[in-house]
């Protein structure tokens, strides 16, 4: 009898996130079979190292011809790389699994031996519609790097809000190696748009938007998970410099199973010398995985190493494996609470479930909500809470609510008060000593204010304040006199 699957694993072992994925994955076949010391068969890792695209196709070949795989754990970043060890696994008949992939090309019409054990984009972008459609914006900017996933995730985004009714009225790619110089450039170019709402699939630090006048009130900053997932391994400069954004991300339910994983993690961590990012959903998903892995080889139980392979495919030293369509079978129908959650594929990719909305104030964060496929927006997951979302603390320490679009920032409004002795129930004009800054308070000014709220864009503003001295009977005709000569956009009179 077999007493080993073999299972393939594509990483770069030099990379700090492939090092976090590859603790976990250690970690959870350690502690599977301490839990159940008499399964058999086990689950055995044959690992290769890959830093490029052919690295990759030449460790899965390798897998497959030497190690004899039944089924191969890998994260490809192209489309390329997906599409070519997705056919192979076709070919050979053995499931290519991955746990980072969020979205694909692939279908699982096309291809069920490819199965991400992932939320895919697509459920996230519907998360992200819902949220603007509460704050009831209707158009949005989407910055993001110019890489081919971010393309794919663009036509997810692209397909939600067109079903929501929102407008995707600028698309903004930055490229991986861009200088702050390239990065100045666009920002100037979206601000002389109007739209004030931003989506952001891409790791540009806000301390750039920041200098740009971007994280000031009336603005709305959304991260994508492809940034929030990685927050807690920022330094606390860029922290900070978020403050007043919202972010979403897929939501891991707290539990005792979990918290006794941290622990472990810290203390294994400790006696790892290189460098392991820190800790994300994408290592509890790969933790998951491996147990989901586990407990399909269980439940196949006991073969004949003589029964593993069919036969040989043409032209080639690859063997088909007959017993990768009863791996996928039983993975397929694997269900279990893990570590991320409820572990469940559907259509070859992980069950939809909730996503996490959150605040970050300071160097730290609030939870103000979720998001759920069946419900939308929630304050709780409970079923008895309602569809709202708790206070937001906004860019600029606004707790208004953006209204997502504004009079390009190309100047200020220039708003005129006139200063007089009398009458000042309706205009009462004062000077800051320190700062020299206008200030005014009244009727004329509440009417004003309120004339602002009701807008459907944002105006930057400033008070300036119109006297003379020395013409005692000046008139409200020499202060609309002031408009043509750029003295005042707006008087108020």
């Amino acid at each position: 009898m077999q007493s080993f699957v073999n299972i393939g694993v594509v990483q770069d072992l030099n990379s700090s996130f492939d090092a976090m994925i590859n603790l976990c994955i250690q970690m959870a076949i350690s502690n599977f079979y301490l839990g159940h010391p008499n399964y058999t068969p086990r689950l055995r890792l044959c690992t290769k190292h890959a830093q490029n695209a052919l690295d990759v196709d030449l460790a899965v070949l390798e897998l497959l011809e030497h190690e004899h795989v039944h089924g191969i754990l890998g994260h490809p970043q192209q489309s390329t790389e997906d599409k070519f060890i997705a056919e192979i696994g076709s070919k050979v008949h053995i499931p290519i699994i991955s746990f980072t992939a969020r979205t694909s090309t692939i279908s699982t019409t096309q291809n069920h031996y490819y199965v991400r054990t992932t939320i895919d984009d697509a459920v996230q972008t519907r998360a992200l519609a819902s949220i603007c459609r509460r704050f009831e914006w209707t158009e949005v900017v989407f910055l993001y790097e110019d890489t081919e996933y971010s393309l794919q995730f663009l036509s997810h985004l692209n397909k939600a809000l067109q079903e929501a009714d929102i407008g995707l009225t600028h698309m903004t790619a930055i490229p991986t190696s861009a200088k702050d110089k390239h990065i100045f450039k666009e920002l100037s170019i979206l601000n002389t748009k109007r739209t004030r709402v931003f989506f952001l699939g891409a790791h540009e630090p806000f301390a750039l938007f920041t200098k740009k006048r971007m994280m000031s009130e009336g603005y709305a900053w959304i991260i994508t998970d492809s940034s929030s997932n990685f927050l807690n391994s920022m330094d606390l400069t860029t922290r900070h410099s978020m403050e007043g954004v919202v972010g979403i991300r897929p939501y891991v339910p707290l539990s005792k199973d979990l918290e006794n994983f941290q622990e472990r993690w810290r203390m294994n961590l400790k006696k790892n010398k290189g460098t392991i990012m820190d800790l994300n959903v994408y290592g509890l998903w790969a933790y998951d995985t491996i147990k989901a892995l586990a407990t399909a080889i269980k439940k196949i139980g006991p073969v004949n190493s003589s029964s593993l392979y069919v036969k040989g495919t043409k032209g080639t030293n690859l063997i088909i494996s007959s017993y990768g369509p009863q791996l996928l079978r039983e993975l397929s129908s694997t269900k279990f609470r893990g570590l991320s959650g409820d572990f469940q594929l559907v259509d070859g990719k992980l069950k939809p479930s909730a996503f996490e909305i959150f605040n970050l104030i300071g160097t730290g964060e609030k939870r103000v909500g979720f998001w759920s496929p069946e419900r939308g927006i929630v304050r709780e997951l409970s079923s008895s809470s309602i569809n709202e979302l708790k206070k937001i603390v906004w860019p600029g320490d606004s707790v208004e609510k953006p209204k997502g679009r504004s009079i390009p920032a190309t100047r200020t409004l220039k708003v005129g008060v006139p200063w007089k002795s009398g009458y000042k129930e309706f205009v009462n004009v004062s000077i800051d000593a320190k700062t020299n800054r206008t200030g005014a308070t009244g009727f004329a000014i509440d009417i004003f204010l309120a004339a602002l709220k009701v807008l459907p864009f944002h105006i930057d503003y400033e008070f300036h304040c119109y006297k003379c001295t020395q013409n005692v009977n000046w008139t409200y005709d020499d202060m609309l006199h002031g408009i043509p000569h750029q003295v005042f956009d707006l008087p108020l009179l």
